[in-house]
């Protein structure tokens, strides 16, 4: 690895470019396991709160565990509830927004993997009035709005299949989280089916060549800086190595670039 010279005050004025904002980790990825898609079958009565381990370590993302809002809680207490038979469509996971707002759901993947959500159903209890949700992949670039009353079926109750557009190629080698929040609606009304995500390995990276040209120097500082704040990422800006980028990576891509 060669490393130029530089002059500090190049790269502070580079840096000082950088502001604080979210962070997605996708780059050189690889070994694409299946999807998987948790159908909340199997799970206890209504009103029941989803087991913690419930979708972790799954055959088609086994690098995979899964946090429903709070570690190591399987109360209602959470917001998230089992449900058997969902105003006929079957069993889902109920969405308590009168105890949690917003409610989420982590996806942590071992190191060395990256975790991607592709699809999911927000669906509504007849009754539950005009329920509008805003949908979030933070620090991804995806989310969305769904507005019951004009997506399912007129505001009397219904399901819409989300597309995130999210693919293997967007995966975030750390904690994702699925954000939903309520903006209006009956707080007990909602619902969330099939959730669908899966794994990828991600490759070796030579950590601080952002530009990929084998050289670690003053030509990766741009992209460096271009990276974080236009939300994007590769896996060679993980210069900490925590599984996620953001402004504690400047200091040790100083410290690549100086030599130290």
């Amino acid at each position: 690895m060669k490393i130029i010279n530089w002059k500090r005050s190049t790269l502070k004025n580079a840096i000082a470019a950088l502001a604080a904002c979210g962070v997605v980790v996708s780059g050189n990825h690889s070994v694409v396991q299946a999807d998987v898609t948790l159908d909340f079958t199997g799970l206890a009565g209504n009103g029941t709160g989803i087991p913690d381990t419930y979708g972790d370590n799954l055959a088609g993302a086994p690098n995979i565990d899964v946090t429903w809002n709070s570690p190591d809680d399987q109360s209602t207490a959470d917001g998230w509830d089992s449900y058997n038979s969902w105003d006929g469509r079957g069993e889902v996971g109920q969405c308590d927004f009168n105890q949690v707002n917003p409610m989420t759901i982590t996806l942590t993947p071992d190191s060395g993997f990256g975790a991607f959500v592709t699809s999911f159903f927000l669906d509504e209890f007849v009754g539950g009035g005009d329920s509008i949700i805003q949908w979030n992949l933070p620090g991804t670039g995806f989310s969305g709005t769904w507005d019951e009353f004009g997506d399912a079926m007129g505001g009397d109750g219904g399901r819409t299949l989300i597309t995130t557009g999210m693919t293997a190629g967007d995966a975030v080698a750390g904690p994702l989280v699925l954000e939903l929040t309520l903006d209006s609606g009956f707080g007990s009304y909602q619902a969330l089916d099939n959730l669908t995500f899966g794994q990828v390995e991600i490759a070796d990276c030579l950590v601080g060549d952002i530009n990929l040209d084998g050289d670690v120097n003053l030509q990766d500082v741009n992209p460096f800086v271009n990276l974080i704040t236009g939300g994007l990422f590769q896996c060679e800006a993980d210069v900490n190595a925590d599984g996620s980028v953001n402004l504690s990576d400047v200091a040790p891509f100083v410290g690549l670039l100086s030599g130290g």
